[in-house]
This record gives C-alpha cells, sequence and structure tokens, in this order.
C-alpha cells in the first residue's frame, strides 16, 4: 500500500499598520508667527511635515520621537486654526491652536519700486491698520487707505530724489523699517510689476526671442500677486537667446539711470543682465549690461 502526503501551505500578505501618532502637550497653544512651539507626544520622528491652518511650518528645528519643535509661519493667519501632522498615506492628526496677531507692522512687498512725490505705493504686510507714523525717508507720509494686510502711502514732497529711501511704519508698540531698496522718483518703466496684462502677456513688454518661455506666475510664488518666469535657452555663452524687452523709454544723453530688477532663479548659476537698445528708425545700436548670477 503506498501513500502520497500533499502538504499545502497558504500565505497571506501581512498588513503594515503605521505607528500610531499622538499629541499629549504643546509648550504653548497660542503664540505668535515666528515663535517656536514644541509638541510633546508619541511616534513624532515620522511626521513628515507640520501646518498651522494652511500655512506649512517649513522650519522644523528638533524631531524625536517623543518632541518635535517647529516655528509658526510668519504668513499664518491669525485667530484660532488648527495645528495639523501630515504623516505618510494621508495620516493626519489635529490639535486646536491659536495663532496670535502681533502688533509690530511688518512690511513684505512694496509697489511699485519708485514713485516721485504726490504719486502713491502700495504695501503688503501685516498689522499695517493701526499706525501712528508713516516717513518715507524720513519725511511724513499721508495714509490713503490701510487694512491689516494692505497699505496705500502717498509719497511726500521734500525728499532727495532719485536716491533710496527707507520706509517706516509705527505704532504704539514698534517701528518697522522697510528692507526693500525703494527710490524717491519718476518711474520710467511701465508695468514695472508686470500687473497690468492677462495670461502670458504683459502690457508695455514686448517678447522678443525665447518668447515661448515666457509666463505668467500668481498667488504666493509671485512678487505682489502677479510676475513673469522666464525659462532660458540655455545658452549660457549667449544670453540675449532669451529676451525681455520695455517699450521704448526716452532717455537723456549723459544722464545716469538706476534700473532696479527683482530676481529668483529656480537653479543654482542662473544668469541674467540687463541692457539697453539705440533706436534710429534703420536699425540698432545694442549696449550689452554685465553678465550677474542670480
Amino acid at each position: 500500500l503506498a501513500m502520497v502526503l500533499f502538504i499545502t501551505m497558504s500565505s497571506c500578505k501581512k498588513e503594515v499598520v503605521a505607528p500610531v501618532v499622538t499629541i499629549t502637550s504643546l509648550s504653548s497653544t497660542a503664540a505668535f508667527g515666528g515663535d517656536e512651539v514644541t509638541i510633546q507626544g508619541e511616534n513624532l520622528h515620522t511626521v513628515e511635515n507640520v501646518f498651522v491652518g494652511e500655512r506649512h511650518a517649513t522650519d522644523v528645528t528638533a524631531q524625536s520621537e517623543n518632541s518635535l519643535s517647529f516655528i509658526v509661519p510668519g504668513n499664518a493667519s491669525p485667530g484660532e486654526s488648527q495645528l495639523t501632522l501630515a504623516m505618510r498615506d494621508g495620516y493626519r492628526v489635529n490639535t486646536l491652536f491659536e495663532v496670535i496677531q502681533r502688533p509690530i507692522p511688518v512690511i513684505d512687498a512694496i509697489s511699485p519700486s519708485g514713485a516721485a512725490p504726490g504719486e502713491q505705493i502700495t504695501i503688503r504686510g501685516m498689522n499695517l491698520d493701526n499706525l501712528i507714523s508713516t516717513t518715507i525717508g524720513g519725511a511724513s507720509a499721508s495714509i490713503e487707505s490701510a487694512t491689516n494686510t494692505e497699505l496705500v502711502l502717498t509719497v511726500p514732497s521734500g525728499v532727495p530724489v532719485n536716491t533710496p529711501a527707507v520706509i517706516e511704519l509705527a505704532t504704539q508698540e514698534a517701528t518697522a523699517s522697510s528692507t526693500s531698496i525703494f527710490y524717491v522718483g519718476e518711474n520710467r518703466i511701465a508695468n514695472t510689476d508686470f500687473e497690468a496684462g492677462s495670461g502670458d502677456d504683459f502690457d508695455e513688454w514686448e517678447k522678443l526671442n525665447g518668447a515661448d518661455q515666457m509666463t505668467e506666475v500668481t498667488g504666493d510664488e509671485a512678487y505682489f500677486g502677479r510676475s513673469i518666469r522666464i525659462v532660458g535657452a540655455g545658452t549660457p555663452d549667449q544670453p540675449w537667446q532669451t529676451q525681455l524687452a520695455s517699450k521704448p523709454t526716452p532717455l537723456n544723453f549723459e544722464s545716469e539711470y538706476t534700473v532696479i530688477m527683482w530676481a529668483r532663479a529656480e537653479a543654482e548659476g542662473a544668469i541674467m543682465r540687463i541692457s539697453a537698445s539705440q533706436y534710429d528708425g534703420n536699425g540698432a545700436d545694442y549696449f550689452y549690461g554685465d553678465d550677474t548670477t542670480v
């Protein structure tokens, strides 16, 4: 008698369960933007991102299994909100958190970067609606309108023209000074912030070489709400392969002019330059500026 034994084996896939993340305490449940907050809990080493409301807290100063410290984003919206810990696979843990509005004024952006006496400029930032003093170049500047995040001033007379001027905003508690370059003087170039236009078109500017590589940028990535993204032709020895030109601007012979250009590079080693062209009706002479690393 012969016997044959059949042995069968089965296996099942073991489900991997992510460690449970818990928050046991916060060093503070209410803080100003820029303050450091420390979370105590369990499995905090698995946290990949921290959010305060809708703002990403990119500055995590310390992280371990039972502790995580981060800086409250300076642009977090004031008021009651949620602190969110984000882990892999959409796993989230939330707790209540309050961002306290700091009374110190904050200057984030100025538009335009140059304006003559009597013209208006717009400042964006925070805590701009409770000011007791506003000055440009040391001279008192009148307030045309003010909200928490936007302030409109008129440039005063008596400030030396064609020179940088510091803007100072004061509350009862503190004074904020601008770090961005601002000139008092006539702005000779139109649509300097690229605010006018639609889609990938920018009023008063002409796309020359590489036109299809110049596109609109909006939202948080833009300066003052709207900017232009320019992708170079990839020929560092021939930067003229990508050109954006302002409409013709009359200049006076032997006069000196200052051009301010805000630029941010997406990759290390990017270059740009500012050049001038002289048109005589039959052609143009080109005066190329120096290459500048951004």
